[in-house]
């Protein structure tokens, strides 16, 4: 069992998940069923049967926490994903000269005004683009503003879509939007 401190990886998500439901901490769901915990280093590769995850960036600003987010790049097949967190314009500046260019974009910060630079978003270049947000939050989240600055790519939103799913072959990518809606309405 692996879990890596951080991202979404399963087994870290499955203590989360487990620490929320008890009320107790993920750390001591971690230790209890005795996951180790490692932290990612930036152009390490984890493999998981024919998908390769690469580690773009690992943050440790201590004092913005969102820009301490790891990105991550899934390569399946000739598909390729970008997973961003919540990461600001300062870190998307720090990975213009990585490899980017992918087919689905996770976008960052729930698509607030403070990711999603339009440097970025021209070199990520992606066809798809999935914006994990709340149903009516406070934020007002995603912005109008970078609403605009992805209308070349295919926009899902939770908030407005409901789950959405993402299947690929490897060659082929179809995103279909679930019945199945986790905000309760």
């Amino acid at each position: 069992k692996i879990a890596v401190a951080g991202t979404g990886y399963v087994g870290l998500s499955l203590a989360v998940l487990l620490a929320q439901k008890h009320e107790v901490m993920a750390v001591d769901v971690i230790e209890e069923k005795e996951y180790s915990v490692s932290i990612p280093i930036v152009d390490e590769v984890f493999n998981l049967n024919d998908m390769k995850f690469k580690v773009i960036y690992t943050g440790t600003d201590e004092e913005n926490l969102n820009d301490s987010s790891i990105v991550l790049r899934l390569d399946f097949g000739s598909t390729s994903y970008l997973f961003t967190g919540d990461i600001s314009t300062s870190v998307e500046k720090d990975l213009l000269d990585k490899n980017i260019n992918v087919d689905v974009l996770k976008v960052a910060h729930h698509g607030s005004d403070y990711s999603s630079s339009e440097k970025f978003l021209n070199r990520v270049s992606s066809k798809y683009a999935i914006i994990s947000v709340g149903y009516n939050n406070k934020y007002n989240h995603p912005s109008n503003e970078i609403l605009d600055r992805l209308k070349s790519s295919n926009i899902y939103r939770t908030d407005k879509d409901g789950t959405i799913k993402i299947d690929s072959d490897g060659k082929n990518i179809n995103v279909s939007k679930l019945d199945i809606n986790l905000d309760g309405k």
